[in-house]
């Protein structure tokens, strides 16, 4: 196992690869304070430090970072004298510049970002921050949008409902995402200027979810994690489907710890997972092939963009044990 010297006494918060071998990395250091930023280009073999200017105050923290193409990034960050510390590279990140004061709304008295509730869509990201009170209770949370890659930023909406710190939101399109948040599931259909809870049926998993790309209105949800009174886990461990974007979920399997999930095209995608050291789990593939159909989802019917599509009785798994995948770590 290689150790990351860079990245030394460093939690990380953020990953972004942009090709099999290029990777950014950011992470903070629990030492010292600060951030730093690391990229390989060598799929991990070596990495390099970049952004040498960025997070370098023992009070910045680095939240974030997502590219958009191989050249154009950005990472979010918390305030750092008086505005988010955010930073934009057009270069692959050979070089990273701060992104003005005026190009950001001012932040609200003691008000910081989130290391997990950030999307893209196209040349648009979202973000949300909020204000604990001395308690760490949530007072208020926003909801933040570029439409240029981070360049300038806006406040899409102004009071986000976050009960608790659990979250996650993601976009199929510029219009459409869910977000969920203390095991509640809502919906925005204009671009997260409004949000309401949707009143689904079937079961919805609550520890994460994505929509599929290629087929518009569906989405996977995943359950696991930690017992039942963690709200990610509040509906049980397993995966469901749904095909009109979250109003109604077929269930997949109700037996896999799964985590989060990611799903790459409309036939294949990743879920993460609880290992046991068995070499069989910790990381598991989603199939889903044509000509297996009735093996991924469980009996019924949905309506998905005014038509109908009817779903027979499965008769195997929809996600599989992965083969073992080397994870990006660091140790002392």
């Amino acid at each position: 196992m290689q150790t990351i010297a860079e990245l030394e006494n460093n939690y990380l918060y953020g990953v972004a690869a942009t090709s099999p071998g290029i990777a950014h990395v950011i992470g903070y250091n629990y030492v010292n304070g600060g951030g730093n930023i690391v990229r390989t280009t060598d799929g991990g073999v070596s990495w390099n430090r970049e952004g040498a200017d960025a997070y370098t105050n023992p009070g910045s923290f680095a939240n974030a970072i997502q590219f958009f193409n191989p050249k154009d990034g950005v990472i979010l960050g918390d305030p750092q004298n008086g505005y988010f510390e955010n930073y934009t590279t057009s270069d692959g990140g050979n070089n990273w510049k701060r992104v003005p004061s005026q190009n950001i709304p001012p932040p609200q008295e003691n008000e910081f970002g989130t290391a997990y509730l950030t999307d893209t869509y196209n040349n648009t990201i979202w973000t949300v921050t909020l204000v604990p009170d001395a308690d760490f209770n949530i007072l208020n949370a926003r909801l933040f949008q570029s439409d240029d890659k981070g360049e300038t930023w806006y406040v899409r909406n102004s009071s986000l409902p976050l009960a608790n710190f659990d979250g996650t939101m993601k976009f199929r399109n510029s219009s459409v995402g869910l977000f969920k948040n203390n095991g509640v599931l809502y919906r925005t259909t204009d671009g997260g200027t409004t949000w309401n809870v949707v009143n689904y049926s079937g079961t919805w998993f609550s520890f994460d979810f994505d929509n599929i790309p290629g087929l518009p209105g569906w989405w996977i949800s995943t359950g696991g994690g930690y017992p039942t009174d963690d709200p990610r886990s509040v509906y049980g461990f397993g995966s469901s489907v749904s095909y009109d974007d979250g109003n109604h979920w077929v269930t997949l399997d109700t037996t896999v710890n799964h985590t989060n999930v990611d799903m790459t095209g409309p036939l294949h995608g990743y879920s993460g997972g609880i290992t046991t050291g068995s070499g069989d789990d910790g990381v598991f593939v989603y199939s889903f092939l044509p000509s297996k159909l009735t093996s991924v989802v469980s009996a019924g019917s949905a309506l998905t963009n005014n038509r109908k599509v009817n779903i027979s009785k499965p008769s195997g798994k929809s996600f599989l044990p992965g083969n073992k995948f080397t994870a990006l770590r660091h140790h002392k």
